[in-house]
């Protein structure tokens, strides 16, 4: 026997044949694996089972098989409806030609019937022997292009997978990963792999509490549900509340019932969820970095607006409960805070409570301190009534002081009864009148003479002066005005007054 020959008996046995004897039945499909070696081993034994094509009386044709089967002489045909049949005999050769002497016919169980056979012997806790059952399937279903048991052999590498993962210790990321790279060798399909992904994440999720780096595993958790459930990177119109409630009262059962584009959604809800406890994670309960919550929640979860307004707020309270200690650099970026957020009325009353916080080290002070805070309610608040007070304040401590003199003066206060008052609140005395009627060239009762000739803008054309009861009376006459004007003064005074005013024009004449 050369070398060649023994090789190819070796082989044989390999797969579990030999020479005149009979041992298991194997596959067409393993017969077909050796079919370049066929001519090398005429007068071997096998035992071959599979699905037939046709059958007559003397041959048969398995499918997808180009041997031809003869019956021997003594070879009887079984009765009755089936699919597989198994065969005993050899491979022979009749000039130059090869052929399968059958010396053996039976019926055998179908692949179905064969499936569910193996499927009843398999424990339902052991995913290898869900695997090797699966391989079974999946090779027999390759071969004759069956897609049943193909479906078959799927659900057997997806029920192995579910084993695996519930006797998994702990559901972390390296586990998940792994079961993940399995699924996607076994090509299963990917909706029962995101099926498979979204459980195994909900569980981990529900784990994370119990850690004490809860943080850390829920960013590992964050990046991988980011990258492996569809629709998680993809931000929504607007969040849709009533969706999430349903959803988070049970997760798993809607996601399994649910088809695209609906589970994309569910992606994205289960993403945003694992965002915000990320996120939150890291909140100070204070509400102090409210601002770098909202910055994060707008990059990670956009959708949560109301959120981001709640840890916006709660800065915004905490920091206006420290105004007092603010530097105006300080309280003007918290004022500016709010009207980002749309409180333009809390900007004003951020500036206004910063202002009152700091009126008592104003009047420490003294003038300037309080000159200084004054304009500071003009800058801040162009609140000029307030500042009034303030420079009046300063000019009552000192009213030498000409920064608080000058600013009343030139904002419209005068000095009345010894205080600062607006101008136009002042009742308007008769020197004003006087003053008045002067720049009008009028004459009114109360002039002096220096007045009367100011007003006049000449001296009178005639006076006449005459005394009675210790009174001194002079008239004086303007002819081109046709006016006669009295004064009147005690003797000893040095001036009078205007008494009356008439006219010296007499009527009827031209």
């Amino acid at each position: 026997m050369n070398a060649i020959r023994i090789v190819l008996l070796l082989f044989v046995l390999v797969l579990g044949l030999q020479r005149d004897g009979i041992c298991e039945a194997r596959s067409i499909q393993s017969f077909n694996a050796v079919k370049e070696k066929w001519g090398d081993l005429v007068g071997t034994t096998w035992q071959i089972e599979g699905r037939y094509a046709l059958m007559g009386s003397t041959s048969l044709k398995f499918v997808n098989c180009d041997m031809p089967f003869r019956f021997s002489s003594n070879v009887s045909r079984p009765s009755g409806q089936f699919k597989n049949l198994e065969v005993i005999g050899k491979i022979q050769k009749n000039n130059g030609r090869l052929f399968f002497e059958v010396n053996s016919l039976r019926k055998v169980p179908s692949d179905d019937e064969q499936y569910l056979a193996r499927r009843a012997r398999v424990d339902s806790d052991d995913p290898k022997a869900m695997y090797e059952l699966a391989d079974w399937a999946e090779e027999r279903a390759r071969f004759y292009g069956d897609e049943d048991l193909r479906m078959k052999a799927q659900q057997l590498k997806q029920n192995g997978l579910l084993i695996e993962y519930r006797q998994l210790e702990t559901i972390d990321q390296r586990a998940l990963d792994h079961l993940l790279k399995k699924a996607r060798e076994f090509q299963l399909d990917e909706s029962l792999v995101q099926e498979f992904l979204h459980r195994g994440y909900w569980e981990q999720f529900d784990q994370l509490n119990k850690l004490r780096d809860r943080v850390d595993r829920l960013t590992e958790l964050h990046v991988s549900v980011a990258r492996n459930l569809p629709g998680a990177s993809t931000p929504l119109e607007q969040y849709p509340q009533e969706l999430a409630d349903k959803y988070f009262a049970g997760p798993i059962q809607l996601y399994d019932e649910s088809k695209n584009p609906a589970r994309r959604q569910l992606d994205r809800l289960f993403y945003l969820k694992v965002s915000v406890d990320m996120i939150l994670a890291q909140a100070d309960a204070s509400g102090a970095n409210g601002f770098a919550i909202a910055k994060r929640l707008k990059t990670d979860a956009p959708e949560r607006a109301d959120l981001i307004r709640e840890y916006e707020s709660k800065e915004l309270a905490y920091a206006s409960k420290r105004l007092d200690t603010m530097t105006r650099a300080e309280m003007l970026n918290l004022s500016n805070r709010y009207v980002d957020f749309g409180d333009a009325s809390q900007a004003v009353e951020t500036k206004r409570n910063w202002l009152a916080s700091r009126e008592s080290l104003a009047r420490g002070q003294g003038a300037r301190g309080l000159v200084d805070y004054a304009e500071d309610w003009i800058q801040l608040l162009d609140d000029r009534e307030a500042a009034a007070r303030f420079y009046i304040e300063a000019w009552k401590i000192n009213p030498q002081y000409p920064l608080a003199t000058e600013w009343l003066d030139k904002n419209g206060y005068a000095l009345h009864e010894g205080n600062w008052t607006p101008k136009d609140l002042i009742p308007e005395t008769r020197e004003s009148q006087i003053e008045t009627a002067i720049r009008e060239g009028r004459i009114e009762e109360g002039m002096t003479q220096h007045q009367v000739k100011s007003a006049m803008g000449i001296a009178p054309d005639s006076i006449v002066r005459f005394a009675s009861s210790g009174r001194v009376s002079e008239l004086w006459i303007y002819d081109a005005a046709g006016v006669m004007i009295r004064f009147g003064w005690k003797q000893g005074d040095s001036n009078g007054q205007v008494n009356s005013i008439s006219s010296t024009v007499r009527r009827g004449t031209n």
